[in-house]
């Protein structure tokens, strides 16, 4: 883009003042040069797949709220999700009760007071109410509401001190008995969720710090009602060389187990961030399950991931996951769950179905990869009329082409069949860096193009061609190129693929033989004997010339 405005005006003012062309016709073979070197083209196909694809996923409940986000999804090569929603279908159920004080009637007293009148019960509320019930038989004086940082919650009862419940590990932090906590790991080992229900005498449920008396009174034993497809999801994820992170507010162990159920590689490997001392970096190398994760926790894990080169998907349905959904480099939320997770997320499932994501990931890829392969077509052109320029004013040549024939070769070659194309299945990891790889697939056949410009000039000077027959070789030619290329790119040959390209090759021949007039080209039965030659060798130069491009970047990479 940089080049092209300098070397227009240098092009056009050499062939106007060294060739002694006619103003009129340096403006032509100008404009011809500028528009080969501009891919036209691929901003409106990479548009317009974007955009079908946002359509085809809204048909899917997904809602894709930042376009380009499809691009980054489908580069995604590490997947942090959140144990709720995801492994689970963010339902739980009360599978029992354990008192710890022998007294059950006093603590299901308890538990239901402090259960009545729950206007926004979570997962955990539900459950219990579905268990427990409720009943003021005591009136609640003051409420403390949970918090993910202290993970816990509690309530002032008139005339029966206070009641707490929340993770046994921030309730009692110095321990709570050497039985109860072996019966916590025994069931957090089995992927149930450990709740201690604790009571003090205090009054007062508000204050820096817990009450001196707390006292465990029952352990609630929840369990998580696992998607019946998650072992399937994660298994797809493992084909699509994706790795998972489970990062969850939650026991550890008990995440761990459930993560096991699910079928998530190594997550056996499971850390208490509440309770390690390893950096950051370190832990998203070792571990792959993380509970008891704060917020800023979650958030400093997405960025690690990202310093040690990785690609960053993130899901998350409550607020406490914003700060990760902000970080990483592409972000689902829940449409079930907080606004502000909506919000900030590039992507929200209407259903609140994570079984999405793969539909979303390959949709990502089919797209990206059909662009990738689009880009080099439309990179040949540019990068054959970059050389073509500086050969024009190196020594001192007309440019081969006119804008009408690289209109022709450019819609045969390469806009129509990559429209066609564009929405067929694609579903590979995306690899390498975006530029890189079309240049990878586009140079050689440049340089094709290139040296056909020159055998085709050569011949003109020596048998004295008329300038349409000159013409009607090169389009003819170059056109060949294209569609080789074509071939080559979009390999494996699909039953689609050669009919387009088998197609547009009946078109190049036709455009040629009925449209000389507009195209300015011609060829003649005597053509022929250096056409078919051509034709013939095209295909061994592009793939030499691949060969010399791929070991020469590979000679480059290793120096």
């Amino acid at each position: 883009s940089v080049l092209i405005i300098p070397a227009g005006l240098a092009l056009y003012f050499f062939q106007l003042i060294y060739l002694e062309m006619t103003w009129q016709e340096s403006v032509l073979k100008t404009a011809a040069a500028a528009v080969g070197m501009i891919p036209e083209g691929l901003v409106v196909l990479t548009s317009i797949a974007l955009a079908v694809s946002t359509m085809r996923l809204l048909k899917a409940k997904v809602l894709v709220q930042d376009l380009f986000s499809i691009e980054s999804l489908a580069r995604v090569d590490v997947l942090c999700l959140d144990k709720t929603g995801t492994l689970t279908q963010g339902k739980m159920e009360v599978t029992q009760l354990i008192p710890l004080n022998g007294k059950e009637e006093d603590v299901l007293k308890k538990i239901r007071s402090y259960l009545y009148g729950e206007e926004k019960p979570n997962a955990t509320a539900d459950a219990m109410l579905a268990r427990f019930g409720s009943e003021e038989v005591f009136r609640k004086t003051e409420v403390l509401p949970f918090s993910s940082d202290r993970k816990y919650a509690a309530a002032s009862l008139e005339n029966a001190g206070s009641c707490w419940l929340g993770a046994p590990g921030f309730l009692f932090p110095e321990g709570c008995g050497q039985e109860t906590e072996e019966v916590i790991r025994r069931y957090a080992k089995e992927g149930c969720r450990v709740l201690m229900f604790a009571e003090s005498s205090a009054v007062s449920c508000h204050g820096e710090h817990l009450p001196a008396d707390l006292k465990p009174a029952a352990l609630v034993i929840l369990r998580d009602v696992l998607r019946p497809n998650a072992s399937k999801i994660m298994e797809y994820f493992r084909r699509q060389d994706v790795s998972l992170r489970v990062i969850s507010g939650d026991d550890p162990g008990t995440v761990s187990a459930l993560a096991l159920l699910a079928g998530v590689p190594g997550a056996e490997s499971y850390v208490d961030m509440s309770r390690t001392d390893e950096s950051y970096d370190e832990l998203v190398k070792n571990h792959t399950v993380f509970g008891r994760v704060l917020p800023d926790q979650k958030k400093e894990l997405v960025a690690a991931l990202q310093r040690a080169g990785h690609c960053v998907a993130m899901t998350g349905d409550g607020v406490n996951d914003v700060p990760a959904l902000k970080t990483a480099d592409v972000s689902v939320a829940m449409a079930a769950g907080a606004p502000a997770a909506r919000d900030c997320a590039n992507i929200v499932l209407l259903d609140s179905d994570f079984a999405e994501m793969p539909q979303i990931v390959d949709e990502g890829r089919r797209v990206i990869n059909n662009i990738s392969r689009a880009s080099s077509m439309y990179l040949v052109k540019t990068v054959f009329s970059v050389l073509l320029s500086f050969f024009v004013v190196i020594f001192r040549q007309p440019y081969p082409f006119l804008p009408v024939q690289l209109t022709f070769i450019s819609a045969l070659g390469v806009g129509i069949p990559t429209f066609i194309l564009q929405m067929e299945p694609s579903f590979e990891r995306i690899k390498g860096r975006f530029l890189k790889e079309a240049l990878r697939h586009a140079a050689p056949s440049s340089l094709t193009v290139f040296m056909i410009a020159m055998f085709c000039l050569w011949l003109r000077k020596t048998y004295l061609f008329p300038e349409e027959e000159y013409h009607g070789m090169i389009v003819l030619l170059t056109g060949v190129t294209y569609l080789f290329t074509l071939y080559r790119i979009y390999s494996p040959p699909t039953m689609l693929r050669r009919i387009v390209i088998a197609v547009m090759l009946a078109l190049f021949f036709a455009g040629i033989l009925t449209l000389p007039n507009l195209l300015s080209v011609r060829l003649t039965a005597a053509d022929l004997r250096f056409v078919l030659p051509a034709i013939c060798v095209i295909p061994v130069i592009v793939i030499m010339l691949s060969h010399a491009y791929d070991f020469l970047t590979k000679a480059k990479g290793e120096a």
